[in-house]
């Protein structure tokens, strides 16, 4: 059992039911997901943090994002293991390939990190991600893990 970190769209499950695409290849999860009065989602993106065995389905999945590029350890089990491994561990400490890939994903997705150095956190980084993808710039992970 391992810990990820997905962008994907939200998908209607059933009518007015909205998921994050990444919840079906999750055994379980939990997500940042802004909605409207009305319920329906209030952004074309959804952050969710969720659990599996097996990740092959949602590697293979290409609408959805894996933001750290698959680094994170299979050894991080817990969202405390998470919490941790993102607080402690800065850009500078991953390889420049997925640094690089995350700074290209983030300029298609209009999220800035031109302001974020080598010492920015991955911690720093999550929240930028879903401060700008839900639309909200009070947005803080406290509510998220």
């Amino acid at each position: 059992m391992s810990i990820r970190i997905w962008i994907s769209p939200p998908v209607e499950r059933a009518p007015n039911v909205w998921m994050s695409l990444a919840e079906q290849y999750c055994r379980r999860s939990v997500n940042w997901f802004p909605t409207g009065p009305n319920g329906t989602p209030a952004s074309s993106w959804v952050v969710t943090m969720g659990e599996s065995d097996d990740w092959s389905g949602a590697d293979a999945d290409g609408v959805m994002f894996d933001p750290f590029n698959n680094i994170l350890p299979l050894s991080i089990d817990t969202v405390n293991a998470l919490r941790t491994y993102l607080h402690n561990t800065r850009l500078t400490d991953v390889p420049a390939s997925v640094e690089a890939r995350l700074r290209g994903k983030a300029t298609q997705l209009s999220i800035p990190m031109d302001d974020m150095s080598s010492m920015t956190t991955l911690a720093e980084v999550l929240e930028r991600i879903v401060m700008t993808l839900t639309g909200s710039r009070n947005a803080s992970l406290q509510g998220f893990f």
